[in-house]
């Protein structure tokens, strides 16, 4: 199916282009049935149904059976044999994210983007996450070969896997610490609040260093915001592709324009004190679809 740019696109030009476009967005529409089967029409199975156990019980042997079923059509080109559906499961206490992977016999990349995972180890006891009956990867946006699914809210790439960066990225190590010396004064997590003196969630780590000191990009990245928001006082935002974002709050001055392409190292800013701040330090916050996620950072010695 033609995107909205290529839409505009054949707009601006002759007949014989928007003839074109027309035969490319019936050639999409074969594709998608032939590829994607029952999940190219409305064939969503509405239910969410609840999974008590990955070990034992009539609900994993239904749902590792339909999983089963939805790889060996698609690998067959029928596209999905069951129509896509989800369980939601609570994390027990032993559970881990790859032991939940392997119990239901799904993929790790198929979990971790309908649940909008950064990391492996983002999961903790009492969370709850949701479990397809497919394999696929999940994504916010759509594309040439996505169906948008209601239940999740999100578009389905079948079969689909993560880009090679993506994976690393959700493996870890891939973030550095965005100052060479400083005090974690404040972890991830909830906190008492400095200004009201009560048990608050706090959505970043805070790096105390003396004001002035330079602040580093924890990964190569693309300046989306630089200027003053709230609380944050003066805010860099740096987009590092496939949904992750970084936060570099409270900072004295940038070194850096929105728009720019920066290296992991790079200069951003110096630490400060602006917004809502109780003495010089760097507030530091991780994104991953727009949702909070706890920083998982490395000492990086390469710069």
């Amino acid at each position: 199916m033609a995107t909205a740019k290529n839409r505009s696109y054949f707009c601006a030009v002759d007949r014989y282009l928007n003839v074109r476009a027309s035969l490319r967005r019936r050639l999409h529409a074969v594709v998608v049935a032939l590829v994607l089967g029952p999940l190219a029409g409305t064939a969503f199975a509405s239910e969410i149904m609840t999974l008590p156990s990955i070990r034992s019980g009539n609900a994993i042997r239904l749902l590792r059976d339909e999983i089963s079923q939805n790889v060996k059509s698609s690998m067959r080109g029928q596209g999905l044999a069951v129509p896509i559906r989800f369980a939601r499961y609570t994390v027990a206490k032993d559970d881990n994210f790859y032991r939940i992977v392997t119990s239901t016999h799904q993929d790790p990349d198929t979990l971790a983007s309908l649940n909008h995972l950064a990391a492996a180890a983002d999961l903790a006891e009492g969370d709850q996450i949701l479990i397809p009956n497919a394999r696929g990867i999940f994504r916010e946006e759509g594309g040439p070969m996505s169906v948008y699914i209601p239940d999740a809210k999100m578009h389905f790439f079948a079969g689909l896997r993560f880009h090679p960066e993506e994976s690393k990225i959700f493996r870890g190590n891939d973030f550095v610490y965005p100052l060479h010396k400083f005090i974690v004064t404040s972890s991830y997590g909830t906190r008492l609040d400095p200004f009201t003196n009560k048990q608050t969630f706090h959505g970043g780590m805070d790096l105390a260093a003396p004001e002035g000191t330079p602040v580093l990009a924890s990964r190569p990245g693309k300046v989306v915001f630089c200027g003053n928001l709230g609380g944050y006082g003066n805010l860099v935002v740096l987009d590092h592709g496939h949904g992750y974002r970084t936060l570099y709050g409270h900072l004295k001055a940038f070194t850096v324009k929105r728009g720019a392409m920066v290296a992991a190292g790079a200069q951003i800013a110096t630490v400060g004190s602006t917004g809502r701040s109780t003495g010089p330090h760097l507030h530091f916050e991780m994104r991953k679809d727009g949702q909070l996620a706890r920083p998982r950072l490395v000492h990086d010695t390469t710069y």
